[in-house]
């Protein structure tokens, strides 16, 4: 078993744990919100509560908060949906005294390109850029069939890693790979450079 497949079995259970912890004190925080709320309640004029329908400035409340609340929820979405938006990524600008941008999207656009070239038998090859704690990230998904030798997909992807680190001079940037193999008679849905 391999350090990565053991960091990732461990990273898995402890973010499992930290579920449940959260979910129970959510329930905890939960039981006692409504016990307080009780409490709270009891001594609320309720009839002052819903004589505010009746005023003035009502519906224009009800608007703006209706109006941030969408603008929330938009907002979390276009977060939870496209979190890894990257336009031009500055590579460790101070070291030699010289500035490199470099378009990770192009990047790995090329890695594609070029595992595609290296492994004809890929069923597909997909890269996805992104920004992991501030180091560009370049996660390369290489599907290959059943019958595939394993071995060579290894050397050729790693010299395509190799490739992509000499290129950009031994800058700090991390490929991960990971190979999926399919079974026999199932569809890969084939998608390029994400």
């Amino acid at each position: 078993m391999t350090t990565a497949v053991v960091l990732t079995n461990r990273f898995i259970s402890a973010f499992a744990g930290i579920l449940l912890a959260g979910a129970a004190l959510l329930a905890l925080g939960n039981q006692a919100g409504w016990m307080w709320a009780r409490n709270v309640l009891a001594t609320v004029d309720t009839t002052a509560l819903l004589g505010a329908t009746d005023e003035t400035w009502w519906p224009r409340a009800v608007f703006g908060v209706s109006v941030a609340a969408l603008l929330a929820g938009a907002v979390i979405v276009a977060f939870v949906f496209w979190p890894d938006r990257i336009g031009p990524v500055d590579l460790d600008p101070d070291s030699s005294g010289g500035h490199l941008t470099i378009d990770l999207r192009a990047l790995a656009s090329a890695a594609v390109r070029d595992l595609h070239g290296r492994l004809p038998s890929a069923i597909d090859v997909h890269a996805h850029p992104f920004l992991d704690r501030g180091v560009p990230t370049i996660r390369l998904t290489v599907v290959l069939p059943g019958t595939a030798d394993l071995h060579r997909a290894a050397d050729a992807v790693a010299a395509s890693v190799d490739d992509i680190v000499f290129a950009l001079d031994a800058a700090p940037i991390a490929v991960p790979v990971f190979f999926e193999i399919s079974r026999p008679g199932s569809k890969v849905r084939t998608s390029g450079s994400q």
